[in-house]
């Protein structure tokens, strides 16, 4: 009777061994997961050379400088009202960049903007009106709601209504902001290079996981 005791005690123990190494094992996993969409977004990263970027994500529909008139222009075909890029230029002559759902279709509902900075990316933003379009960042999508998104992040570095009445709400210290309109998510944007700690602390402190 005791060795079976003992039998059965040493089955207990390891089988509570192999629950705490893959308990582990999930944790160490997500967190890798977690860290990773902390520095990228769209297959691109923060600090990436216009020309990489344009290799992974192929040529933008339309560029634009910062300035008075904001004149976009295409690469693409149809509308006209947007004139196509002028001679000499490229795509790397211009700090903005937007790619379209559907390449031709210039009002489409799904976007998304590259930014740079002397010729170095500082922010993509993936925005969309009316469904899953966008993929997630720290497990948040558009139509995430504001009171979902709070919950799963924790409390925002701001939050603020614009003259448009959408919300933007951002946590500095993951480099990501949310924009929300009518208490949904509809844009999602990587912006910053969060610390290692800031990342490691929000991922333990706040139950996303």
């Amino acid at each position: 009777m005791g060795r079976a005791k003992r039998i059965l005690a040493g089955i207990g123990v390891g089988l509570v061994v192999v629950i705490a190494i893959g308990w582990v094992g999930w944790q160490v996993n997500g967190y890798l997961d977690f860290t990773r969409a902390a520095t990228r977004y769209q297959d691109v990263s923060i600090g990436m050379s216009q020309d990489e970027v344009h290799y992974r994500r192929g040529a933008p529909a339309m560029v634009w400088n910062d300035g008075k008139s904001h004149q976009l222009y295409r690469l693409g075909d149809d509308p006209a009202s947007i004139e196509k890029l002028p001679s000499g230029a490229s795509v790397n002559s211009f700090n903005h960049w937007n790619y379209l759902d559907k390449p031709q279709d210039f009002f489409s509902s799904h976007m998304i903007f590259m930014d740079y900075e002397r010729g170095k990316l500082t922010s993509v933003t993936c925005s969309d009106e009316h469904d899953l379009y966008c993929p997630p960042r720290y497990g948040i999508t558009t139509l995430t709601t504001e009171d979902e998104l709070i919950h799963a992040l924790g409390r925002p570095t701001s939050s603020k209504l614009t003259p448009s009445m959408t919300k933007d709400i951002s946590y500095d210290d993951l480099g990501a902001t949310f924009v929300l309109d009518r208490g949904e998510v509809f844009s999602i944007a990587l912006d910053g290079r969060p610390s290692q700690w800031a990342v490691f602390k929000r991922y333990w402190t706040h139950p996303m996981h």
